[in-house]
C-alpha cells in the first residue's frame, strides 16, 4: 500500500509526465528514452536513420536489373525477394507423390529470374546459332528446346561474360560435368527451391498461379492441335508475373537429383551435390499425358547431357 503511494505522489508532482519508451520501461520526462531524444522516433535510432527501413539495407530488389543483351531481346527478369515457403506436395494431395515430400525451406537472398522461359531468339543471340532442332514450336518468341543442362550451362556462362559478370560454371575436362560457384553474380540455372518457391508466388494453387490448369498451362492436351511449345507468355501469369512455370516445356533447374529432408527447415538448399550426370527439370511440358504432370510440386530428372524437344530452362542470378 505504501508503495502505491509513493507512486500515485510521484505522477502527481507538477510538471511531470509518465512517458512509456518503445522498449517498454517506465520512464519519465525529459530523459534518453523518451519520445523526444537520442532514442526517440526521430533520432539515430528510429524509423528514418540509419537503422530504420529507409536505410542502405532497404529493399533488395529496388532497382533496374536486366542487361544489354537481354534487353536488346526484350526478355524480362523480376526480382524475387526472400521468404519462407512449404516446399512439395501438402500431406493429403490426391496426385502427390513420394517424391514431394512436403518441407519447410528458406529462401535468404533475393534472386532475378526470367519471366518467361529462354526465348530462341535470345539463346541465339548468345550461342551464335540456333538451337539444333525446334521441330515442335520454331519462332523468335518460342521457348528454346532441345537443350541439355551442359549446353544450357556454357550458353549461361557466355551470356554472364557477353553481360561483364562472373561465369558461374567450370566444366571438368571432359566436358561432361559442370560445377557452380555460389559466390559468382553471373547468370545460373535456378535451384530447384527457387524455381519452386517464385512458381508458386505464395499461393498453394496446384498449376503455377490456378487450380485450373487450362488458365496457366499449354500440358496434357492443351497443345493438341498443334502438338508444338507455344509462344512464351501466351497463358496467364502467375501472381508474381511469371509465366509457363506449368507446361510449355520442361525446364532445367541446377539440383543434381535427390531425395527432399523430411524434417527441420532447409536454408538455401542447392541440391544433394554440386556434381552429378542428373539434373532435375520442374514444371512439365506441352505433350504430358495428362495436366497433373505439370503440378508445382511435380519434379522430373533426366541426364544432364541429353537433349530433349521439350525441355528448356529460365535464367536467374542472385541479387547482391
Amino acid at each position: 500500500m505504501r508503495q502505491i503511494t509513493l507512486l500515485l505522489t510521484l505522477l502527481l508532482l507538477p510538471g511531470c509526465t509518465l512517458c512509456w519508451p518503445r522498449g517498454g520501461a517506465l520512464g519519465t520526462c525529459g530523459e534518453p528514452g523518451d519520445d523526444d531524444d537520442s532514442g526517440d522516433d526521430d533520432d539515430s535510432g528510429d524509423d528514418d536513420d540509419s537503422g530504420d527501413d529507409d536505410d542502405s539495407t532497404g529493399d533488395p530488389c529496388d532497382g533496374t536489373f536486366g542487361g544489354s543483351e537481354i534487353d536488346e531481346h526484350a526478355y524480362t527478369v523480376l526480382c524475387v525477394p526472400p521468404g519462407t515457403f512449404w516446399m512439395g506436395s501438402a500431406p493429403g494431395d490426391p496426385d502427390g507423390r513420394p517424391d514431394e515430400v512436403q518441407h519447410r525451406v528458406e529462401l535468404t537472398r533475393a534472386f532475378l529470374l526470367g519471366q518467361t522461359e529462354v526465348t530462341q531468339a535470345l539463346w541465339r543471340s548468345v550461342w551464335g546459332a540456333p538451337v539444333s532442332d525446334c521441330l515442335y514450336g520454331c519462332s523468335d518468341t518460342h521457348p528454346v528446346q532441345n537443350v541439355s543442362w551442359l549446353d544450357a550451362a556454357d550458353w549461361l556462362n557466355q551470356l554472364s561474360v557477353l553481360e561483364g559478370l562472373e561465369p558461374v560454371y567450370t566444366f571438368n575436362g571432359e566436358g561432361s560435368d559442370a560445377e557452380a560457384d555460389h559466390d559468382a553474380n553471373g547468370w545460373r540455372f535456378p535451384t530447384e527451391a527457387e524455381w519452386e518457391y517464385a512458381a508458386r508466388a505464395g499461393g498453394s494453387e496446384a498449376y503455377s498461379g490456378s487450380d485450373d490448369w487450362t488458365e496457366v498451362a499449354w500440358c496434357g492436351g492443351a497443345a493438341d492441335p498443334p502438338y508444338d511449345a507455344r509462344v512464351v507468355g501466351s497463358k496467364a501469369a502467375n501472381a508474381w508475373g511469371f509465366h509457363d512455370m506449368s507446361g510449355n516445356v520442361a525446364e532445367w533447374v541446377q539440383d543434381v537429383d535427390g531425395d527432399y529432408p523430411t524434417s527441420g527447415t532447409t536454408v538455401d538448399p542447392t541440391g544433394p551435390s554440386d556434381l552429378g550426370f542428373t539434373r532435375v527439370h520442374r514444371g512439365g511440358q506441352f505433350a504430358a499425358s495428362s495436366p497433373t504432370q505439370c503440378r508445382v510440386a511435380r519434379r522430373s530428372s533426366s541426364f544432364s547431357s541429353v537433349n530433349n524437344w521439350n525441355r528448356g530452362f529460365r535464367i536467374a542470378r542472385t541479387v547482391r
